[in-house]
């Protein structure tokens, strides 16, 4: 489940045209990110009336760049638990929706586990650090 920390709370906006107050699970937030790029996110709970639908965070970088790997790792550590599974989507191309150029999107489905393929097919599971 989505979560906004109290430590979240300090980059929230509260006077802007997406303007959200403490305790609220929507909100734009701008934060200094992991790669010392400053983070928009915008963050949504999608609640339907019937409890279902998305968890949505979108993350730019003020339209310099896409985020980078670290810095989607960093969003994701900080608005869900560590056992939640968490999807970038790259949907058909005539599905395409694109407001904000270099924009990112993290999802996550309410109430249906997602599916992952097999870990052995992604690759070799570390025992240890490797040097």
């Amino acid at each position: 489940m989505m979560r906004i920390t109290q430590k979240m709370e300090q980059y929230r906006l509260q006077h802007v045209y997406f303007a959200s107050f403490p305790g609220d699970q929507c909100g734009v937030f701008f934060m200094p990110g992991p790669c010392g790029m400053p983070l928009r996110v915008i963050v949504s709970d999608g609640i339907d009336p019937d409890g279902a639908g998305w968890e949505h965070v979108s993350v730019s970088t003020n339209g310099r760049r896409p985020p980078n790997w670290e810095e989607m790792c960093f969003i994701k550590e900080r608005f869900w638990p560590p056992e939640d599974c968490v999807v970038q989507f790259h949907p058909p191309a005539n599905a395409y929706v694109n407001n904000v150029s270099n924009c990112l999107h993290l999802w996550r489905h309410r109430t249906l586990p997602f599916p992952r393929p097999p870990e052995e097919l992604v690759g070799i599971k570390a025992l240890g650090v490797l040097s």
